[in-house]
């Protein structure tokens, strides 16, 4: 594996946020949800249980204490791993912790709907490059 090598100019701001962005992502979304904690820690361990899914290297299941900490960003000891963040996405049917996980890359999470545009945009640009081939092909110009 090759090392990176760091400068002045590295944007290593958002990465070194990272944790506390996921955190707030993750309180936001519940803070917003129907759900209370109570319910959504019960909902995420539900969940898990069916997809053999381990939330807690020490526990059986999530307690509310420890999701509590996962959604303070000042605690920085706790955090949660990648597959409890997709039950928790999976229960709160939001992607926004994805989004703050995949914006130090450039990379946005699209839905069904931003999919839906893209698309079509994708299909518009196709559908104007052939328009336009066609045009200098009648002019008799060499593609």
């Amino acid at each position: 594996m090759q090392s990176m090598r760091l400068s002045l100019f590295t944007p290593v701001a958002p990465l070194a946020a990272l944790d506390s962005s996921l955190k707030d992502a993750m309180a936001a979304v519940v803070d917003e949800s129907a759900l209370s904690r109570a319910q959504g820690c019960d909902e995420m361990n539900t969940l898990a249980l069916a997809a053999g899914i381990r939330l807690c290297a020490n526990a059986r299941n999530l307690s509310l204490p420890l999701f509590e900490k996962w959604l303070n960003p000042a605690d920085r000891e706790h955090m949660p791993g990648i597959k409890a963040v997709q039950v928790f996405c999976c229960v709160y049917r939001t992607a926004k912790p994805w989004e703050v996980l995949l914006q130090p890359f450039g990379i946005r999470a699209l839905g069904p709907e931003d999919m839906r545009f893209y698309h079509i945009g994708k299909a518009q640009v196709a559908f104007e490059t052939a328009r336009e081939h066609l045009k200098k092909t009648k002019a008799g110009a060499k593609p």
